[in-house]
Formats: C-alpha cells, structure tokens, sequence
C-alpha cells in the first residue's frame, strides 16, 4: 500500500501560517535581543522551506524533506560569509534579506536543524499516520 500523503492544500496552509509566524517574531512586538527574536525567526524559516518542499514534492518521505531542507538552509547561511555587490543589493531588499539573511551566525545552522526536525516529526506523526517506516526513504 503506498504511503499516505497530506493534501498539498494542507502544506500551503501550513507555509503560509509559518510564513505569518516568522513575521510576526519580527516585528515589533517581539522585544528586539530575545531568543524567542534572535532563534525562533530561523527555525520557523526551515520549518517553512520544508512545507514548500512537500507542496513541490509531497510524495518524498518527511526524513527526505527534512535532509534536503537542512540542505538549503546550511547552503544560505553558508552563503551568508560571501559579500559581492549583487548579492548584498538583494539582500538590502527587505524580501531578499528575510530569504537570504545578512550575516553568518552559526547557532543558526542549529535553529536550521531544529526546524527540519520539528517539520519533518509533525509531517511523519500527524498528517502522514499511515506511514511505514521513519527509515525508508
């Protein structure tokens, strides 16, 4: 029997509410230098790769979205340490910069991982009940 899927109308409910919730850990009602500021911006922006990814791809195993988003995310923090004119007139745009970030800050790759995790388990556990295994791919 092949494995159960969520609807891609599920996921892109699920990426635009994650979307509004990183913004709003943003603005200004979250008090500028907390961790709920500094940290949770990062991990909701990998829990939101991972539900574009299953929007693309919706058939791929969680554990597969999740490696493939933790990915990307060390990819654009990585990117974060090269500065070239182009690049950081992207970045000085407010969309460019929330999608590629300023500067490299390491603890974020962990935030990027917890976002994966956490993405991927609510993927697997909740929409994907009938799922066989954690470990086929």
């Amino acid at each position: 029997m092949p494995a159960k899927t969520a609807s891609r109308l599920v996921y892109v409910i699920l990426l635009g509410s994650t979307i509004i919730i990183g913004l709003l850990t943003r603005s200004a009602f979250i008090p500028a230098d907390t961790p709920l500021r500094n940290y949770a911006g990062d991990m909701l922006w990998a829990i939101a790769l991972y539900w574009f990814m299953a929007v693309v791809s919706p058939k791929w195993h969680p554990w597969k979205l999740a490696f493939i988003t933790a990915v990307i995310s060390y990819a654009v923090e990585l990117s974060q340490l090269y500065h070239a004119d182009w690049i950081d007139n992207i970045r000085a745009m407010k969309l460019g910069g929330l999608m590629l970030g300023f500067t490299f800050h390491w603890p974020d790759l962990l935030c990027y991982t917890g976002g994966a995790i956490v993405a991927s388990t609510i993927d697997f556990h909740l929409l994907r009940k009938d799922q066989q295994s954690p470990w086929q791919w």
